[in-house]
C-alpha cells in the first residue's frame, strides 16, 4: 500500500480564481462555500474568484480563503478516493487546514479562528514587513551574514522565519531592514525574491500578536485527530496532551521548521506528497527536501490524475472478512449516531430509514456467517452510509469529517 501525506500551502500561494474549478465541478464544494458564507457574513467564493489581488493579500481575508480553498479540495480528495492520508503537514497558515481536515477543529471554528487570526497580525505590527526567499546559499551562511547587520539583536533585525529545504530559507523583519538584509544575500550570491505577503510573520515582531492570538485560541475546542498532523513547531505529530492553542500561538512569532518536518515524514516511510491548495509551492518544496518522493498539487489537472494512477486501487483479493465485517459495522454506527438536520417526514423515510435498513441487512449477513467478505460490500455500506448523512442534511464537510471516521476506525482504504 502506497503511503502518502497530504500538505496544506499557506499564504503567499493565493491568486484570484483559485478554487474555481472545484466549485464549478462539485455540489459539495458549492455548499462549503456557502457555509463559510454564512459563517463569516461575507462572499468568501467571490473574494476567491474575482477579488483584486490586493484585497485578496490582505491577512485577514488571505487566511480564510485559503483555509477555504484546501479543504475544498480535501473534500473532493475523500470523495475521489474513499482515503484518508496516513500523515498531513501544513505550511504555517496551512497547519489550521490541516487540523480541520483532521478534525481537530470545526469548519465553522477554524474560519472564525484564522479570520481573527489574520486580524491580529495585521493589527500586530506598527510598521511594515517584509518577508524574502533566500537560495543559494546555505541555513548557517545566511545566519553568519546576517550577523553583521546592524541592529540584528534588537527589534529592527531580521529573523529566519522558514527553514523550508536544503537549498531555500525565507528571511522576516520589517520592510527596511528585511529589504536591506535581502541585497547584503543579493551581493554575496545569494538569489532572493520578496513574497507577496503583508506582515513579517515567523519572526519575534509577531510575538505581541502571539500573546493575544493565544486569549482567542484557548476559547476553542480541539478534538483528536484522525490521522497524524506535523506542527510547525516541533516538526513532529500532535500527540496526545499537547496544548494545541499554545502550539498554534507559538507558530506565529517562530520559524517554520518545515525542513525538519520534510525529514520526519521521509523516516516513517512516506513515499508521496499531495498538495492541497493553491499553486506548486509545497510540491516544490518536497522535491527539494527529498527528490526521489513522489509529488503532486492538485490544483494542476494533470497531477490530479497522475496523483491517481499513483495511488492505484486496492489488493482486493487479500481484503480479510474480519475486515470487511468490521467495516461495514462502523459504517452502520456512523449512521446511527450523526444528528439528523432533516425535519421533512417522507425525505427522511425515503433517504434515511429505507438506506439505514439496507445497511442493516448487510451487517445482520456478516452477524450470522452469510457473507464471505466481499469487497463490494463494504463499497454498498459506505454508499449507503453517503445517502443518510447528506438525507440528513449533515453540512457537507461534517460529512467528509464522519467518513474520515469510518476510514481512520477500520485503518485501511476502502475497495472502489
Amino acid at each position: 500500500m502506497n503511503t502518502f501525506a497530504c500538505l496544506f500551502p499557506g499564504q503567499g500561494s493565493q491568486y484570484s480564481g483559485m478554487g474555481q474549478h472545484c466549485y464549478e465541478r462539485y455540489a459539495s464544494v458549492r455548499r462549503l462555500y456557502q457555509l463559510a458564507d454564512e459563517i463569516l457574513g461575507f462572499k468568501l467564493a467571490q473574494l476567491c474568484f474575482k477579488g483584486e489581488i490586493v484585497e485578496l493579500t490582505r491577512t485577514s481575508n488571505t487566511q480564510p480563503a485559503l483555509l477555504i480553498t484546501s479543504l475544498a479540495m480535501f473534500t473532493v480528495f475523500i470523495e475521489e478516493h474513499n482515503r484518508l492520508p496516513d500523515y498531513a503537514a501544513g505550511h504555517s497558515l496551512g497547519e489550521f487546514s490541516a487540523l480541520t481536515a483532521a478534525g481537530v477543529l470545526t469548519l465553522e471554528d477554524a474560519l472564525r479562528l484564522v479570520r481573527r487570526r489574520g486580524l491580529i497580525m495585521e493589527e500586530g505590527t506598527t510598521a511594515p514587513g517584509a518577508m524574502y526567499a533566500v537560495s543559494g546559499m546555505t541555513r548557517a551562511q545566511i545566519e553568519r551574514l546576517l550577523a553583521e547587520l546592524p541592529g540584528s539583536s534588537g527589534v529592527k533585525g531580521v529573523d529566519i522565519s522558514n527553514d523550508n529545504s536544503p537549498e531555500q530559507v525565507v528571511l522576516s523583519g520589517y520592510a527596511d531592514a528585511a529589504a536591506e538584509a535581502a541585497a547584503l544575500l543579493e551581493d554575496a550570491g545569494a538569489r532572493t525574491v520578496m513574497l507577496n505577503v503583508s506582515a513579517p510573520f515567523h519572526s519575534r515582531i509577531m510575538e505581541n500578536a502571539a500573546a493575544q492570538f493565544i486569549e482567542e485560541a484557548r476559547q476553542y475546542t480541539y478534538n483528536r485527530p484522525a490521522f497524524p498532523v506535523i506542527s510547525n513547531v516541533t516538526a513532529m505529530p500532535y500527540a496526545e496532551g499537547d496544548d494545541v492553542a499554545e502550539l498554534l500561538a507559538l507558530q506565529m512569532a517562530r520559524p517554520v521548521r518545515w525542513r525538519e518536518s520534510m525529514q520526519y515524514l521521509h523516516s516513517k516511510g512516506v513515499q508521496g506528497m499531495v498538495e492541497m491548495g493553491p499553486k506548486m509551492v509545497l510540491t516544490g518544496l518536497a522535491l527539494k527536501n527529498n527528490p526521489s518522493v513522489h509529488a503532486f498539487a492538485l490544483d494542476r489537472e494533470a497531477d490530479r490524475q497522475g496523483f491517481s494512477d499513483w495511488l492505484g486501487q486496492p489488493d482486493k483479493p487479500g481484503m480479510a472478512n474480519a475486515w470487511v465485517a468490521g467495516f461495514v459495522t462502523c459504517c452502520l454506527t456512523e449512521a446511527v449516531c450523526t444528528q439528523n438536520h432533516n425535519r421533512n417526514e417522507e425525505e427522511y423515510r425515503t433517504g434515511v430509514l429505507a438506506p439505514y435498513h439496507q445497511l442493516m441487512e448487510i451487517v445482520n449477513s456478516y452477524d450470522q456467517g452469510k457473507a464471505s467478505g466481499d469487497p463490494a460490500d463494504a463499497s454498498e455500506a459506505l454508499r449507503l452510509l453517503k445517502q443518510i448523512l447528506h438525507a440528513k442534511k449533515v453540512p457537507e464537510y461534517e460529512q467528509s469529517i464522519s467518513i474520515c471516521a469510518v476510514l481512520e476506525t477500520s485503518q485501511k482504504e476502502v475497495p472502489i
